[in-house]
C-alpha cells in the first residue's frame, strides 16, 4: 500500500479524535516499504504518442525527432509507465525526478536556442486506464492517439 505520509494519519484516526496506528499500518522490518509519493501534475512533458502497437507511433515519433524544437528521452520513458507505474494511482517521487531528469537532458542535448518540446511514446500506453488518467493530470499535455 503505498500513500503520501498525511494519508497514515487519516487512515489511522478512529473514533473519539484520538490517533491510534492499526496493525495494518505498523512498520514491520522486510514488510513495510515506505515511498514518498508525487503529483501527476509534476510530469515534464508536453506531448505523448500513444494508441495500438503497429499502427505508426515509432514512426511519428522518429519523424517528430528530426525536428530541432522535439525531444524524446530514451527508450526508459517507456519503462517509467509500462514497468513502474501502469498499476499505481501516484508515481513514487524518486522515480518521477529520474524521468523529468531524462526528460530535461533530451530537451539539453537538442541545443535548440527556442522552447523544446518533450514528448514520450508508447504504443501500449492507450491500453491502461491508469495511465491514461495520469496522464489527464499533466496539465497542459497533448495525448495524441493513433488508431488503426
Amino acid at each position: 500500500l503505498l500513500l503520501p505520509r498525511h494519508y497514515a494519519t487519516v487512515l489511522a484516526r478512529r473514533g473519539g479524535g484520538h490517533v491510534e496506528r492499526p496493525p495494518e499500518l505498523t512498520w514491520a522490518p522486510g514488510f513495510t516499504d515506505v515511498v514518498e509519493l508525487a503529483a501527476w501534475s509534476a510530469l515534464e512533458v508536453d506531448f505523448v504518442i500513444m494508441g495500438v502497437p503497429h499502427c505508426g507511433t515509432s514512426s511519428l515519433q522518429r519523424n517528430l525527432e528530426t525536428h530541432p524544437d522535439i525531444a524524446f528521452s530514451s527508450g526508459e520513458s517507456e519503462d517509467f509507465f509500462w514497468k513502474k507505474i501502469q498499476f499505481r494511482l501516484l508515481p513514487p517521487r524518486a522515480d518521477l525526478e529520474d524521468f523529468n531528469l531524462r526528460m530535461r537532458q533530451a530537451a539539453s542535448a537538442k541545443g535548440s536556442r527556442s522552447q523544446v518540446l518533450r514528448g514520450a511514446n508508447n504504443p501500449t500506453w492507450y491500453s491502461y486506464g491508469l495511465v491514461r488518467a495520469a496522464l489527464a493530470e499533466v496539465p497542459g499535455l497533448i495525448a495524441v492517439n493513433i488508431m488503426c
